[in-house]
Parts: structure tokens; C-alpha cells; sequence
């Protein structure tokens, strides 16, 4: 963290920023939802008439944005943290959300192979702490993020051409306030199906991975034989990659 801080401008501003009550969002009819919560690290930067801030989280596992967790409902809790500090009366009113990143805290253990020194290995060390998120596309903040844009602490990096490499966890500065929207709507509709009752026992499921596996409720929530689930919808993960500005796959 001493290294990545360094390589950029952003600096720490807040830590455990608490967001309680912050933001009220209205859904069906005349109905509000209040929600909030505690940021580990917001960092600012500040570049002439413009202010930026992003928001830091720390996970001792990877966590990453892209169309299918979006429409799934995943991972968006920091994302909610993100615009939420900028709307007003909130402590970044006034700034420009730069991004999220999530800042991984653990390594697995590194194995150096028989022809190598078992020296310390910093390529594999970087590679395992390096951060995912979503970060704004916008040249001078990037670089103001990390100044060689190598993607040794950020998830972007340039080409030897200066073109952003193709991978990199980015999105467009009008883009970012469509995602601001949808992650709103997504909230709201979230809040909708609890409020009329519709709570079945039927996770997401996202790739190979069994949300019910780690549950310490499986046994009495009627999903013992664990084969229902339900997949993000087709038309949630097309609105997403469209926002994200990448094509969907087949």
C-alpha cells in the first residue's frame, strides 16, 4: 500500500467513513429506503478546479465488476458507497467519483521453482495484491492514480503505443453516471421484492460457484437439495456491458 500510494497522487483522506442515512431513495408508491454503511479508505486527489475521490476496500479475496455481476446484483455495495459520498450533504460533495478499488490484505504462499533463487519474488507479490475495481477512464487521473500506468497497482495499464490496454477495468466519465442509475434502480428494485414478499429461496448463481455451499441457513430455508438457483437475466447483462461500454459474449 506505501509503494502503490506512492507511485500516484491520490492520498488518504477518510478511514471508516461512516455513510449511515446518507442517501434516502424512493420506490413503489410513496415508499423510501434508507441504507448506508462504512468505507475502509477514501482517497482525493486534486487537480486544479477539479476534485476526485475513490473509494478503497479492503478483501482477503478478489472481488470484480463487470455485466454479469452488475446484473446479478453483486459487488455492487461499494459502487452504492461511491456515489453516495458525492451526493449532497455528503462528505465529497462537490467531487468527481474516480473509481473503486478493492485492495486485496493476503498472499498465498509463493513457491520459487528448483532452477530459481528462493529469493523474495515481487513480480508474483505484485501480481497477488494488486487491486480490481472500476476506475474512471479519464488519462490524467489514471496516471494520477499510478504515474507509469504499468498496472503493477491499479487495473489498467497502457500498451507500448500509449493506448490503453484492452482488460483494463475502466469506464467512461458520462458512462459512470449510467452506472450511478442503474445501480440505484438496482437498489430500489431489490427493495420492491422484499417489501411485496417475494423472498424464495433461489440465489444467484454465477459462474461454477454454489452460493448455498457456505450457507449456515441451507437446511431450513426449503433449498436442501440445492438445485435451485436462477442466473442474472439476458437483458440486465446486456444494459450493463452496454453502460461498461464492452460487447457481451455469446
Amino acid at each position: 500500500m506505501q509503494y502503490s500510494l506512492m507511485a500516484g497522487e491520490f492520498s488518504p483522506d477518510s478511514f471508516e467513513l461512516d455513510l449511515h442515512n446518507v442517501i434516502r431513495l424512493n420506490f413503489g408508491n410513496g415508499k423510501s429506503l434508507r441504507f448506508g454503511g462504512v468505507i475502509d479508505r477514501a482517497d482525493i486527489w486534486i487537480h486544479g478546479d477539479e476534485k476526485y475521490f475513490r473509494v478503497v476496500d479492503y478483501k482477503s479475496s478478489g472481488k470484480v465488476i463487470n455485466e454479469k455481476t452488475l446484473a446479478g446484483g453483486l459487488n455492487l455495495q461499494m459502487l452504492l458507497y461511491l456515489f453516495a459520498s458525492a451526493e449532497r450533504g455528503s462528505k465529497y460533495e462537490g467531487f468527481i467519483p474516480a473509481g473503486v478499488l478493492y485492495n486485496p490484505i493476503q498472499i498465498s504462499d509463493i513457491e520459487a521453482e528448483e532452477a530459481k533463487i528462493p529469493d523474495f519474488n515481487q513480480t508474483e507479490v505484485d501480481s497477488q495484491l494488486r487491486t480490481t475495481g472500476l476506475i474512471i477512464d479519464v488519462r490524467y487521473v489514471l496516471e494520477a492514480m499510478e504515474s507509469k500506468l504499468s498496472g503493477r497497482y491499479i487495473p489498467a495499464k497502457i500498451n507500448k503505443d500509449g493506448t490503453l490496454r484492452s482488460g483494463s477495468s475502466v469506464i467512461s466519465s458520462d458512462r459512470m453516471e449510467l452506472l450511478k442509475s442503474f445501480v440505484y434502480e438496482s437498489l430500489r428494485e431489490a427493495a420492491e421484492s422484499m417489501y411485496s414478499g417475494d423472498i424464495n429461496a433461489d440465489p444467484l448463481i454465477e459462474g461454477k460457484k454454489l452460493p448455498c455451499t457456505y450457507c449456515a441457513y441451507s437446511n431450513i430455508c426449503g433449498n436442501r437439495i440445492r438445485k435451485i438457483f436462477h442466473k442474472p437475466d439476458a437483458e440486465k447483462i446486456k444494459k450493463a456491458a452496454k453502460i461498461l461500454g464492452r460487447e457481451v459474449e455469446k
